[in-house]
């Protein structure tokens, strides 16, 4: 069933995961990752990972795939970390491998930076389209090489891949340099349209005026009568847009959502944008209404449906239902996204199930409603865990500064039992030794050859701490005794 995007139903393909198999929910008090249900479905999301590829954390092999990169034949290796693709296959009854048939990576936006990088704001605009990063964007040049956000400035290309907010920004989930300056090539916007003047030919998507023409302009998907304002369009044209911020439209082409058939099981992860029982649903996701009721599992912060607000990042698993015509999905759990900034890896020194908290280098960590796997299959829960057990915990922080985690995996076999591994923000000593810093309360010392980096790129002692900051994020890896974690290695993230 396709449906034009229309205001309102602002889809955010970006960070939608659409698929016929669903991960299994967990429970309460850190419940267990569950399997799929194996067959034919379609994953959209961010290329995390690679070994084939993975998407959502599902891997995919696709030795036998077609890949198609923005509308031409591609290959694996030009697929890249962050990229949002559709991946259409089977998946297996383990929900956590595939066999991918096709491969599809669209950016957002390619084209000209028009204002710097803002670090204060974690943005800056392209083509007059405003883009947001966080400390998960990847950032790299063309051809490979991680950046910082600063190496980048006005003028540059770049290619965004990510997600529209509900206002129609973009939350970027990685951005490539593709070159310094503008010198001819082809540039293209997606968004809504606005401000359609019919007799001019113009309209806007953000701050970028667009003309189109009968006689040059050529139309995809629809025809020039077609267009409308709030209709969901991708405009490519070739003039330079740094001084005067407009395009000459070479093409337009309508874009579609198909979120598929009545009966379909579907995993959505997605912004809301509207909350509304008169309507029928309860609230909508980048324009597909959701139903709850008393079987819908709440996870991640919610309780229920009245704790769901417009904007909220949320993932729905469920089924869609065919009701008079309009696609619903019947939600089986409703989960709050929130990003997992915080990661620890060591040895738990306790466990208090009643509260739902554990300890870990001198860190109290809050569990309830968390993902938890063991890797030897031995503990189903994270009320299970005891003192000395080796876990990975990736979290994030409340408006309180506590540590609430999003997962917790266990593996006492692990080879790497003796090395501790700390990431989040940094807190300066201004004190006697101003260059001793603490992350989440534990002191970080550093021993003799500490290695340091920037971004997996080796830096000086200098540049390192030239760039510390207060609250910017640091992975520190060593050793952990008496409240001290001695680095052997720190890694400033973006």
């Amino acid at each position: 069933m396709k449906t034009r995007i229309s205001k309102g139903k602002w889809v955010l393909i970006a960070l939608a995961l659409l698929t016929a198999m669903f991960i299994a929910a967990c429970g309460g008090g850190g419940g267990s990752a569950g399997g799929g249900i194996g067959g034919t479905g379609k994953a959209v999301g961010a290329i995390d990972g690679f070994g084939s590829i993975f998407v959502n954390g599902v891997e995919f092999h696709t030795g036998s795939a077609a890949i198609s990169i923005d509308d031409s034949p591609g290959t694996e290796g030009e697929l890249k970390l962050g990229m949002v693709v559709v991946v259409e296959g089977e998946f297996s009854a383990d929900g956590i491998s595939g066999v991918a048939g096709t491969v599809i990576f669209e950016d957002v936006v390619e084209g000209t930076m028009t204002t710097g990088v803002d670090t204060a704001t974690k943005s800056f605009d392209v083509m007059g389209q405003t883009v947001f990063y966080t400390a998960a964007t990847v950032f790299e040049e063309s051809g490979g090489g991680d950046i910082l956000p600063t190496a980048l400035s006005r003028g540059n290309i770049v290619e965004v891949s990510g997600v529209f907010d509900s206002a129609g920004q973009i939350r970027a989930s990685r951005v490539e340099r593709k070159a310094l300056s503008h010198t001819g090539e082809v540039l293209e916007v997606k968004g809504m349209v606005n401000n359609l003047d019919t007799t001019q030919r113009t309209f806007t998507i953000g701050a970028l005026d667009i003309n189109y023409f009968a006689s040059t302009t050529v139309f995809d998907n629809g025809n020039m009568s077609d267009l409308a304002n709030s209709v969901l369009v991708e405009v490519k044209g070739s003039n330079d847009v740094l001084n005067d911020l407009f395009l000459d439209a070479d093409k337009i082409e309508f874009k579609f959502e198909d979120f598929g058939n009545n009966g379909d099981l579907l995993e959505f992860e997605g912004v809301v944008n509207s909350v509304s029982s008169s309507t029928g649903y309860d609230f909508e996701v980048n324009g597909l209404p959701v139903l709850t009721d008393g079987n819908t599992q709440w996870r991640n912060g919610y309780m229920s449906l009245a704790d769901v607000v417009v904007d909220d990042e949320v993932e729905v698993e469920g089924t869609l239902q065919d009701q008079g015509g309009t696609l619903v999905l019947v939600a089986r759990e409703v989960e709050l996204e929130i990003e997992d900034d915080v990661r620890i890896e060591g040895l738990v020194q306790a466990v208090n199930s009643a509260a739902d908290m554990l300890s870990i280098l001198d860190i109290t960590v809050e569990y309830s409603g968390s993902e938890f796997e063991d890797k030897n299959d031995v503990n189903t829960s994270a009320d299970q865990l005891t003192a000395g057990d080796w876990v990975r915990v990736e979290a994030t922080l409340d408006s309180g500064g506590n540590v609430i985690a999003t997962r917790i995996e266990q593996d006492n076999d692990d080879e790497r039992l003796d090395e501790i591994i700390l990431e989040g923000p940094a807190t300066l000593n201004l004190g006697p030794t101003p260059g001793d810093f603490t992350i989440l309360g534990v002191t970080i010392a550093r021993t003799v050859g500490v290695q340091y980096e920037i971004e997996d790129v080796p830096v000086t002692e200098t540049v390192f701490f030239n760039n510390l900051t207060d609250g910017r994020f640091v992975k520190a890896r060593g050793s952990f005794s008496g409240g001290t974690l001695n680095a052997e290695e720190l890694d400033l993230q973006n």
